[in-house]
Parts: C-alpha cells; sequence; structure tokens
C-alpha cells in the first residue's frame, strides 16, 4: 500500500507536472557542480561580511567550511551505507514511461526498464536530499535569523531528483532525514568538543 502510494505519486511529478521550463530549470538542481559554485559564492561572500563586520574573517569561514563539509560528508556516506543495505532500484530502472534525464544531459522516456540502464548506485535514500538538507540545517544553526527560505534549496534539490527520474518521493524524504541528523550530530559533536577542549 505504502509504496503503491510512493510508486502513485511518483508517475505524478515526474510524468505529469512537466513543462519546457521545468525541463531546463530543474536538472540544474541535480549537477553537483551548482552546489560548489553556490557554496563557493557564499563562503567569499560570507568571508567578506566577516571580515568588514567583526576583523577575523578566515576563522569564521574555517568554522563555517568544517560543519558544512564534515554535515554533508557525514550524510553522504550514511546515505550510500543504507543504500548498500536496502537495494532498492532506481525509478528508471523499474518503472515504464519514467522521464528520465541521461547522463549526456538528454532526455528520453523510458519504455522498457533495465536494471543495467543508467547510473549505479541505489535509489533509497537520496544523497542528493541528504546532503543539501544538512547544509541548509548548518546555515540555519549558524544563521539563528535566517528566513525559513533558505530550506528552498533541499525542496528544490528533491523535485529535482523526481523529476529527473532518480528517485522516488520516499527516497527524498528519508534522504531529508539522514541530513537533518547528520547536521546535528555533526554541530552537537562540535560543541562537545569545543567545550571540552576551548573553554574559553
Amino acid at each position: 500500500m505504502f509504496l503503491s502510494l510512493d510508486i502513485a505519486l511518483f508517475r505524478v511529478l515526474n510524468g505529469r507536472v512537466r513543462s519546457a521550463t521545468l525541463d531546463a530549470v530543474l536538472p540544474l538542481f541535480s549537477d553537483a557542480w551548482i552546489f560548489y559554485a553556490c557554496g563557493a559564492v557564499f563562503v567569499l561572500g560570507y568571508a567578506w561580511y566577516c571580515r568588514r563586520r567583526y576583523g577575523e574573517a578566515l576563522a569564521r569561514v574555517c568554522v563555517l567550511v568544517l560543519l558544512l563539509g564534515l554535515s554533508a560528508g557525514v550524510a553522504d556516506v550514511s546515505c550510500n551505507l543504507i543504500k548498500d543495505q536496502v537495494g532498492r532500484h532506481r525509478p528508471f530502472q523499474t518503472e515504464a514511461g519514467t522521464h528520465f534525464f541521461t547522463s549526456d544531459r538528454q532526455w528520453t522516456v523510458i519504455d522498457k526498464p533495465s536494471y543495467r540502464y543508467g547510473s549505479t548506485g541505489g535509489s533509497f535514500p537520496s544523497s542528493h536530499a541528504a546532503t543539501s538538507m544538512a547544509a541548509t540545517m548548518v546555515l540555519a544553526l549558524l544563521f539563528r535569523r535566517s528566513r525559513p527560505w533558505i530550506f528552498a534549496l533541499p525542496l528544490l534539490v528533491a523535485w529535482s531528483r523526481l523529476y529527473v527520474g532518480k528517485h522516488f518521493p520516499v527516497d527524498v524524504v528519508a534522504g531529508w532525514g539522514v541530513g537533518v541528523v547528520s547536521a546535528l550530530a555533526v554541530w552537537w559533536s562540535c560543541q562537545i568538543a569545543s567545550a571540552r577542549f576551548f573553554r574559553r
């Protein structure tokens, strides 16, 4: 029953809610270089802000980069461990009619699904959803006055993963959960280490 609903929702978001604009825009949120480019722009902007405001840009940027890197890394590793245990196949490998964005950046509709077709790796949970949520959680924790709109990033990333045929809805929801837990685990670990070794 639950998996049937998961597949039905996937078919709506992947097959029915489509447009030429979405075909052009949403795949960008599944490209890893977008994260690196946006992250670099943010870190440079944050460094400039800290230098102007506090005069200690290097230390603050190092903390931010450390927390972002650790949180995203823990989320990614956790997802890969879970994928190995669960072994769920991706939508384009199992569902006929899936709109799939190929590695050569072309759209195709899968007529005959094949487990050997496309990328490797399991579907559950989504690493993209996990790492984007982990990074967003770090920003929300560091900047307590952050607006809720910063959570648009993991939402867009999750939607893109459904749209390009790489994940089912439950995969991205589970990825969000892994991302939240990873970010909080890294945050609390750093707080404990800071209190223990840097009491001042």
